[in-house]
């Protein structure tokens, strides 16, 4: 999969130009400006594949797909290499630490009873589903963090209706997820692919529930290059009830 994308590479790979407000200023021709290099990605008219489908909410809209090379290297010509940015859309655009919250009381985690042998210390545990810990990466075990542990605290904004906790038994650590090689999908050495088939009463029966069976028949009927006496296929009894039948 490779990296994940930054938090405004996403914005900019799924909002309208309508949405323009919600991302920094310097992004924002490049969803609307005609003479933007990636303004196809952005289009203002466009098909919705209603194949199947009664109303047209239904349908799927055909968008193109987005190049990333293309979006991050118009990214990073509008933003100037991050000059555009200010501090705070900086901050946004990073990834934060991610932590992991787990009760004292999952005795039978097999991080849970390494952590109470080692308070004081800073270490690097692993945790794996093998050893009943529900997650499978690394946990940075410091001092600062497990002395945490049984201390009160108190709630973080004062309007909120919350009682104060006397004593925490909640682990709050650092974790580090678990990285893993980069996943080929592909098919195996000398492997046979069966023939294509559809069985006749894959087309001989329509229960699609009012969804317009005939119109997945029809596209069959090109793909297959054959044509199906629709008018002759049975129906199930939902789509008759829906049509008059009987």
């Amino acid at each position: 999969m490779g990296d994940p994308a930054s938090p405004y590479e996403q914005l900019m790979g799924v909002f309208p130009k309508q949405s323009a407000h919600a991302i920094p200023v310097c992004y924002r021709s490049l969803l609307s400006d005609p003479n933007s290099e990636i303004i196809d990605f952005y289009p203002t008219n466009f098909h919705i594949d209603i194949n199947g489908a009664r109303f047209a909410w239904m349908g799927v809209t055909l968008l193109p797909f987005i190049d990333r090379h293309r979006l991050v290297a118009a990214m990073r010509k509008a933003d100037r290499g991050g000059e555009a940015l200010s501090e705070h859309e900086k901050d946004l655009n990073k990834p934060g630490q991610v932590y992991v919250f787990f009760h004292s009381k999952e005795s039978r985690s097999g991080l849970v009873q390494a952590l109470a042998q080692v308070k004081g210390k800073d270490i690097e545990l692993k945790a794996c589903f093998e050893r009943s810990d529900a997650i499978s990466g690394t946990v940075r075990a410091t001092k600062a963090h497990v002395a945490s542990f049984g201390q009160k605290l108190s709630k973080p904004y004062v309007k909120l209706e919350l009682p104060e906790i006397a004593e925490s038994q909640v682990y709050s650590l650092p974790f580090r997820q678990t990285s893993y090689k980069l996943h080929v999908t592909r098919l195996l050495e000398n492997a046979v692919l069966p023939a294509r088939e559809v069985e006749d009463f894959e087309l001989a029966t329509i229960n699609r529930r009012a969804f317009n069976g005939e119109r997945a028949i029809k596209m069959l009927e090109r793909i297959l290059g054959f044509e199906a006496n629709v008018s002759n296929i049975q129906r199930g009894g939902y789509y008759q009830n829906n049509r008059g039948g009987a």
